[in-house]
């Protein structure tokens, strides 16, 4: 997700170059940064991890002794990343059980975009997504129209101004779709009933601004209680504007050759 500066009382009436930019309000979200608003801005591939081959390839030896990986990816917006992790993992594995990824956005109308199997894509979306799968990537195809995402009263908020690049929707290629389970709920929930032997990577980037103090200090209190040695958690590049960093060393995680990867300890 990223803050973007929007007005409190309208959403906004344009588009970033990413596949979802989305905003709905919520009271409780910091004002500080955000005034109300929450994003859910995203894109596959996001740029804040260098090389996402490489965050699988070590997710995948840092389980090596494990049959079994639990993978969630929190507020996890229209997927981008869900599926993200899904390409990237999938080759690797190998007589383990890893799918589906368990990805959770508590803004119900998102989760409903994104399990109605199709994702909004830029052409700097798709770009991207050849230079790391190459030009007959296949797993975002049938280009259509726009597909409008609505908000909880089902009026349109993202609809589209001309002066920015035109969204495209796109098929999900069913059998990457298979590989991801939504579910509409607050991922401090989900959270509270993870059980983890030793064998679960945490995917909760670009949201912990958003949270209060109240509900920061709770997410931290739960990864440092809830992991147990050697499990993952990945952060993302906005999150250092809380110091996410120096949250985790001090619950017991280090960091990782890998950007913004810690691992319990």
């Amino acid at each position: 997700m990223k803050i973007q500066n929007i007005n409190t009382y309208n959403f906004q009436k344009h588009q970033t170059f990413k596949s979802t930019s989305r905003t709905f309000f919520q009271r409780s979200a910091v004002r500080a940064f955000c005034q109300g608003e929450i994003s859910n801005y995203t894109y596959p591939f996001r740029k804040d991890i260098e090389d996402w081959f490489a965050l699988a390839k070590y997710v995948v030896e840092n389980f090596k002794n494990k049959d079994k990986i639990n993978v969630y990816s929190l507020a996890c917006s229209d997927g981008s990343e869900a599926y993200t992790l899904a390409i990237v993992l999938k080759d690797l594995i190998k007589n383990k059980k890893v799918f589906p990824i368990i990805a959770v956005d508590k803004d119900s109308d998102i989760i409903e975009h994104a399990n109605g199997g199709r994702i909004n894509l830029t052409c700097e979306d798709i770009i991207r997504i050849r230079d790391f799968l190459g030009d007959n990537q296949k797993y975002f195809t049938d280009i259509k129209d726009e597909a409008i995402i609505k908000d909880s009263k089902k009026q349109v908020i993202n609809d589209w101004d001309y002066s920015f690049p035109k969204y495209y929707s796109y098929k999900v290629d069913k059998n990457l779709r298979s590989l991801v389970d939504f579910k509409s709920e607050n991922l401090l929930n989900t959270l509270s009933k993870l059980q983890d032997d030793s064998n679960t990577f945490i995917s909760c980037r670009n949201v912990i601004p958003y949270l209060t103090k109240p509900e920061q200090n709770k997410l931290f209190n739960f990864l440092e209680t809830k992991l147990k040695k050697g499990s993952l958690v990945a952060v993302g590049k906005y999150d250092e504007r809380v110091d996410a960093e120096e949250m985790l060393r001090r619950g017991g995680f280090e960091e990782t050759d890998i950007w913004f990867l810690y691992k319990k300890v």
